[in-house]
């Protein structure tokens, strides 16, 4: 398995694959990978918020 990036661009780029498969799936399929996205999200937001970016910076 390869390693996985932990920076905020390496998190936000993992929920973006995550989120580009969602409407081939089943309602069903798609609540665990949505959270998983938004818990990708909101790490990528901690890190930012870690390396001192403000919140709008965070989002582009």
């Amino acid at each position: 398995m390869a390693k996985q990036p932990t920076t905020a661009a390496g998190f936000r780029k993992r929920a973006d694959d995550i989120g580009k498969g969602l409407k081939f799936r089943t309602p069903k399929d798609r609540a665990p990978l949505r959270r998983r996205q938004k818990a990708l999200n909101d790490m990528a937001d901690n890190e930012d918020w870690l390396d001192g970016k403000p919140a709008s910076a965070a989002k582009e």
